[in-house]
């Protein structure tokens, strides 16, 4: 990925900041055809109800997916669930990766994936990714798996189009005491959360909730603060 100034193209739909769907469409209007999908084959029923409204409020979509789900210790894991880790060290504590790491190896180790058929297989490494905003985050968690290959471990931008059976995400902003446009971009957010046909771990900061509701009273306006206070309710509430 490749960051710079785009003020000068701010104006210009078709600008070369623009994802490449949206330039496609703004320049050849009529030359491009689109089409309304009305179901998902690879993300759940409780993570489409997340997803769909959150970040596609008008591309309507419901789940076709087949019934599957991942099993520790005769226990059945939802698709959604978030982990609390306190820090005090920023987006880079250590806690965070610390939490990533060791939840990978949890799944690895005691993780079955069941499908729609009630057929089991233990999750191997392949079927498992860690998904951070930022990729000095990445690099921790790897460092911390390097006796793991075969785990999928990139920043948001970088698992964009991936999927895996079971994920584990750091929230964009876990760590933070404020809310940075770059933390709160809800394109990142909704990659993160999408990326998981069976299960995905979220790993929240305690205090985020506090940092989005500070920052939603400063800018009421925001829709991006808004999307990431209902979005993390949701989480926390087990959607």
């Amino acid at each position: 990925m490749i960051t710079g100034d785009t003020r000068r193209w701010q104006d210009w739909a078709a600008g070369p900041q623009r994802a490449a769907p949206e330039a496609l469409t703004a320049a050849y209007p009529d030359a491009v055809t689109r089409l309304l999908l009305s179901c998902s084959w690879r993300l759940g029923p409780r993570t489409t109800a997340l997803v769909q409204p959150a970040f596609y409020a008008d591309l309507p979509f419901t789940s076709a997916r087949p019934p599957r789900h991942v099993l520790i210790a005769d226990q059945v894991l939802p698709e959604l669930t978030a982990q609390a880790v306190p820090t005090r060290a920023g987006p880079g504590d250590p806690a965070l990766t610390s939490a990533a790491a060791g939840r990978v190896r949890e799944l690895m180790q005691d993780g079955l994936v069941v499908d729609q058929a009630g057929a089991t297989r233990r999750l191997e490494p392949r079927d498992l990714a860690v998904i951070t905003p930022h990729v000095e985050q990445a690099s921790a968690v790897a460092a911390r798996l390097a006796d793991v290959p075969g785990v999928l471990i990139g920043t948001a931008n970088q698992a964009q189009g991936l999927e895996r059976e079971a994920v584990v995400v750091l929230h964009p902003l876990a760590g933070y005491r404020e809310a940075p446009s770059f933390a709160t971009d809800p394109g990142r957010l909704c990659v993160a959360l999408s990326r998981h046909r069976a299960h995905a771990t979220i790993i929240v900061d305690p205090e985020t909730e506090t940092v989005l509701r500070h920052a939603q009273a400063e800018a009421p306006g925001d829709a991006n603060l808004a999307v990431q206070r209902h979005v993390l309710a949701a989480v926390l509430a087990g959607t």
